[in-house]
């Protein structure tokens, strides 16, 4: 049972000039702030306090949100299960309106949906933003995640700048998807052990994204489909973590992924290729550097004049395929580009180059390396 419902319901008068603004202050347990705002407004919300949900609903509007405690939640639980459902049960913004978002504490969740004017899924006014910052201490001994994000953002020129934080157990999930339209950008961190980071951008050309993991046993997930000049950078420091980039090509300039990993038994994908997986990508480049041991690194690049940069400083490190051990780096098309440099012992570098017109150059300084080059069909 909620002990506390307030509701804000503002709009403007037939002075296009004015503009509304609501201050919401909650200070306990199991409260419900809900504000639906129309038409250049501005909110302020502040929340401390433990089990308690912010629903909003804005257009062409601003939000400050602040909350502090554990098992908060930017949205709302469904009625009956007490669990959060996305994205029926996230806050809305539309018409490019901007949301700044603090929470501290455990077991936080934030769900959002940014969208342009009419249904959810239309493309129209650009420029949503949304900052979002999501810190906890401990972490309680339990599952599922400390703090956990799941954003849609659906018009052009969306922006989002996401930083998570656990020192505890407990994990971070922070899914984004930026559809409908140009220029998109994210930039996101996370810290801590186990996070989980989904970026998938989609629509027209130019998206941006920049991620970095800092800790252990982190996954981390970049998907760019668009009309070109894509870019992508993905950092993560520590042991066992995995960071996949998936870009699909659909005309325009080429896209590039710039991938580092700085610790051991770390794996990088990179898969770039058109649409339909053929042999139309033009100019793809990616970039992977990884310092520590026991490292893998798997390529894929399909299509023509690609390039690929891969160096390698440790011991037992591999460069190989999508498919795995036994499998080889693989560039499929016209006129690609290898260049490896592998610093230390035990090192494995496997690649093929099928078509005409590609260059491999392998470097290996250190002791009982192998180099394994194909080209030609």
């Amino acid at each position: 049972m909620r002990f506390l419902l307030l509701t804000v319901a503002l709009s403007l008068a037939s002075v296009a000039s004015a503009q509304n603004a609501a201050s919401v202050s909650q200070d306990g347990n199991q409260n419900d702030a809900q504000l639906d705002q129309v038409s250049s407004s501005s909110a302020t919300i502040g929340v401390t306090g433990n089990d308690n949900d912010v629903l909003m609903s804005q257009s062409a509007s601003q939000a400050t949100i602040t909350v502090d405690g554990n098992h908060n939640l930017v949205g709302r639980r469904d009625i009956g299960t007490g669990t959060p459902s996305f994205p029926g049960n996230a806050f809305q913004q539309v018409n490019g309106s901007s949301v700044d978002i603090s929470q501290s504490g455990d077991y936080n969740a934030v769900l959002g949906g940014q969208y342009g004017p009419g249904t959810a899924e239309s493309p129209g006014q650009n420029g949503a933003t949304a900052d979002v910052q999501q810190v906890s201490s401990s972490g309680y001994a339990g599952s599922g995640y400390s703090n956990e994000l799941r954003l849609l953002q659906l018009s052009a020129g969306v922006s989002a700048d996401i930083y998570q934080e656990n020192t505890g157990s407990t994990t971070n999930l922070a899914y984004l998807r930026q559809n409908n339209g140009s220029g998109h950008y994210s930039d996101i961190s996370q810290i801590g052990e186990g996070n989980d980071l989904d970026v998938r951008q989609g629509g027209g050309s130019g998206a941006q994204s920049e991620a970095t993991q800092d800790g252990v046993g982190n996954f981390m997930r970049v998907s760019q489909i668009g009309g070109g000049a894509a870019n992508a950078t993905a950092r993560s420091t520590g042991d066992d973590n995995t960071i996949r980039v998936t870009q699909t090509y659909l005309g325009g300039p080429a896209p590039s992924a710039t991938v580092t990993q700085d610790g051991s038994t770390n794996e990088t994908v990179v898969h770039q290729s058109d649409l339909d997986n053929t042999s139309s990508g033009l100019g793809h480049t990616a970039t992977l550097a990884t310092t520590g041991d026991f490292n893998t690194a798997m390529l894929r690049q399909k299509g023509s004049d690609q390039t690929a940069m891969v160096t390698v400083g440790g011991n037992s490190n591999r460069l190989e395929g999508l498919g795995g051990a036994g499998t080889s780096a693989l560039q499929d098309g016209t006129g690609h580009t290898l260049t490896v440099t592998q610093m230390g012992d035990f090192n494995v570098a496997q690649s093929s180059q099928t078509g005409t017109g590609h260059t491999a150059t392998f470097t290996q300084t250190g002791n009982q390396n192998q180099a394994n080059v194909q080209q030609g069909n």
